[in-house]
């Protein structure tokens, strides 16, 4: 499969790499003019110079959105376009194919791409809705509209535009020319320091799943539990087995054609009076 250029890149094999075509388009450009810089080129693309030197060097990803907006503006044939946003999607299910193998190897994730999230930014998100507006900018079929975010989401306009200002202001969403986008951000939460603002996350959260018991059919929603005797020295690894698989099972459902949002919810508690240790 070729990528054919008219004017800048001369017809050539399409880059393995994402970021290839993004770097032979401005050699290309800095070639016929010497003073063509990194910056002069971010700027033109509509980019942060920091973003575009991650994209370069490949330290940042190019995502099939991302693909599909700097081809737009350098304007690629539609056919081209395709063909890189389909690169960006390969290069995508390749890196989570070696997080996988690398969960499975080494415990691991390969990087930590995930950001510690604050106390106040989980007080400011843990309303039950903030996270799932977050992920519905993912949908394929996303529309930078009020009244069918409120639509989708069962919420009033007034409610989203809080939400939207909110996660804004939180540097979690970003508003462009072609509408709302996230930033990228991926948030994790510490695991064993208590926090007001998680538990009250975690409560709104098994709220929706009591409400997906009567609400949702059977075949759109998976809820079950076990109980077991089990040995309470083993809770440290029993997390660290729940965290990879959470993450695993997440890289799993994101690829693809994403029309809708869930949420995974997995409680490990006692049914038994817990005694003190001896």
């Amino acid at each position: 499969m070729n990528l054919i250029r008219s004017k800048t890149v001369p017809p050539k094999s399409l880059p393995i790499r994402n970021a290839d075509w993004l770097r032979q388009e401005f050699e290309a450009r800095s070639a016929r003019n010497p003073a063509f810089s990194q910056r002069s080129f971010s700027r033109w693309l509509g980019i942060s110079s920091g973003r575009l030197s991650e994209y370069l060097s490949g330290k940042r990803a190019i995502t099939p959105r991302v693909a599909q907006r700097l081809s737009e503006k350098l304007a690629f044939r539609p056919a081209e376009q395709a063909q890189l946003v389909t690169l960006a999607q390969n290069s995508r299910r390749e890196r989570l194919r070696r997080r996988r193998f690398s969960l499975l190897v080494d415990g691991m994730p390969a990087e930590n791409d995930y950001t510690l999230i604050t106390e106040d930014q989980l007080r400011s998100i843990a309303d039950g809705h903030s996270l799932a507006l977050l992920n519905l900018v993912r949908t394929q079929d996303f529309q930078s509209n009020e009244r069918w975010i409120a639509k989708r989401l069962g919420l009033r306009v007034g409610q989203v535009r809080e939400i939207l200002a909110r996660l804004e202001r939180l540097q979690l969403l970003r508003r462009t020319s072609r509408g709302w986008e996230r930033t990228e951000i991926k948030l994790e939460s510490s695991n064993e320091t208590l926090s007001l603002g998680l538990r009250s996350a975690h409560q709104k959260t098994l709220q929706q799943a009591m409400a997906a018991l009567t609400d949702v059919p059977m075949e759109l929603r998976d809820i079950t539990s076990i109980t077991m005797a089990i040995d309470p020295a083993k809770l440290s690894e029993a997390k660290k087995i729940i965290r990879k698989f959470r993450r695993s099972l997440s890289d799993c459902l994101e690829v693809g054609a994403k029309t809708e949002v869930y949420q995974l919810s997995v409680a490990l508690f006692p049914l038994t009076r817990v005694r003190k240790s001896r």
